[in-house]
């Protein structure tokens, strides 16, 4: 029987398809070796991820997997984004239990070539559509150079290309204020987080975070 292509696997169903779906066992174990461990490059203290843990031991994250039949920008917007509304639509929904909520989708036909433009071009095209749905999806694949939020060190290598997705948090602000995309962008970006995070942000956080929009939209 054919899978569904927009099935969401737990870490279980992933470790049954071990012989037939290896990409999704390379990220379950990125994200279970890499993600939940401190990292002495990382530039602050805690895990790599700081919400993986609990999506793990609360048994809410879920891996996705995208076969495209031409490796094109369109064809892999086209099937990440089709993950998007079945992803918001799982439980849980509210920002408390939030951190217990991830994504992960990989792609195991991308040329090795072109997974870096890929990718990353795509993650940025579909990356406004994510945050105003309340998400974060952050591209990860061999080689990727991209420095992390707080340092140098590129934290989003992995083994095998994919998309971790995940919902905003009140720690997010430095994700979506990065000099290399346009103001007009970073500002629907963080005025989506002010809406989705707004009610949490302590004082400094949301002062932070309305500044960083004035001086966007000035």
């Amino acid at each position: 029987m054919t899978e569904d292509p927009l099935r969401m696997y737990s870490v279980h169903e992933v470790l049954e398809r071990a012989d037939t779906m290896p990409d999704l066992v390379a990220a379950l174990t990125w994200t279970q070796v890499y993600l939940t461990r401190p990292h002495p490059e990382m530039g602050r203290p805690g895990a790599v991820c700081p919400y993986v843990r609990g999506a793990l031991d609360a048994d809410t994250l879920w891996f996705g997997q995208v076969r495209t039949a031409e490796p094109t920008e369109e064809a892999v917007a086209a099937g990440l984004d089709a993950f998007r509304a079945p992803f918001v639509a799982r439980q849980p929904h509210t920002r408390s239990t939030g951190s217990q909520k991830a994504l992960v989708v990989t792609f195991p036909n991308l040329p090795e070539e072109k997974t870096c433009e890929l990718l990353g071009d795509v993650a940025r095209r579909v990356k406004l559509e994510f945050v105003e749905d309340g998400l974060l999806p952050g591209p990860a694949y061999p080689g990727n150079s991209t420095p992390s939020a707080h340092s140098a060190f590129p934290s989003m290598a992995s083994p095998v290309p994919l998309v971790a997705i995940r919902m905003l948090f009140d720690t997010d602000l430095n994700f979506l204020n990065r000099p290399y995309d346009p103001p007009e962008l970073r500002a629907r970006f963080v005025s989506s987080f002010l809406r989705h995070v707004g009610p949490e942000l302590s004082a400094a956080r949301r002062v932070a975070a309305e500044s960083a929009l004035a001086s966007l939209t000035r």
